[in-house]
C-alpha cells in the first residue's frame, strides 16, 4: 500500500510528459498572425473591432466575462487544472484615430491546455479583423477541447 501513491504520481508525470511530446509546433502563419499587432484606424473600425473582441471573449473562451467596458475585457481566471482558456483584452489608444488591441490568454498547465497560446491568440485576431463571415464559421469552445484542427482551419483560411 505504501507504494501506491508513488506509482500514481509516476503515472501522472508520464502522462504529462506524453502530452508535452504529442503537441505539434504551430505553423508559421499562425505564429505570424499571433505576433502581429492588432491595430484599428478610425472610430468606426475601432468600434467594430472592440465589439467583435467582446463577442469572441464571451463566446469562445471557457469562462464567464468578469469585466467588459470601453478599455478592458476579462474573463474569470482559469483554475490550475483547466484545459479551457481565459482571456484579458485591453484597448490602447495610439494616435487620435487609432487603437491597438492586446490579448493575453491563459489556461491551466500548458500540457493540459486544449491548444497553444499562439493558436488561440491567432484565432482571436482573425475573428476580430473579420476573418469569420458569421460566428458559426468559428469553432465552439467545446470543439476546441478535443483538437486544434478547427482553430488551424479557421486561422489558415482567407
Amino acid at each position: 500500500m505504501k507504494h501506491k501513491p508513488a506509482a500514481i504520481a509516476a503515472l501522472a508525470g508520464l502522462a504529462l510528459l506524453t502530452a508535452c511530446a504529442a503537441k505539434r509546433p504551430d505553423p508559421p502563419e499562425v505564429l505570424e498572425l499571433a505576433n502581429r499587432p492588432l491595430v484599428c484606424k478610425g472610430a468606426e473600425e475601432c468600434g467594430l473591432y472592440w465589439r467583435r473582441a467582446q463577442f469572441w471573449v464571451a463566446n469562445f473562451t471557457g469562462y464567464k466575462v468578469q469585466v467588459s467596458n470601453e478599455s478592458s475585457i476579462s474573463t474569470f481566471n482559469p483554475p490550475n487544472y483547466s484545459r479551457s482558456w481565459g482571456a484579458h483584452v485591453t484597448r490602447e489608444p495610439l494616435a487620435a484615430d487609432s487603437d491597438r488591441i492586446w490579448i493575453r490568454v491563459s489556461c491551466g498547465p500548458a500540457p493540459l491546455c486544449s491548444e497553444s497560446e499562439s493558436l488561440v491568440t491567432a484565432h482571436f485576431k482573425r475573428y476580430v479583423m473579420g476573418g469569420a463571415a458569421t460566428p458559426a464559421a468559428a469553432p465552439s469552445p467545446a470543439a476546441s477541447q478535443t483538437s486544434a484542427a478547427p482553430f488551424l482551419m479557421y486561422v489558415s483560411s482567407n
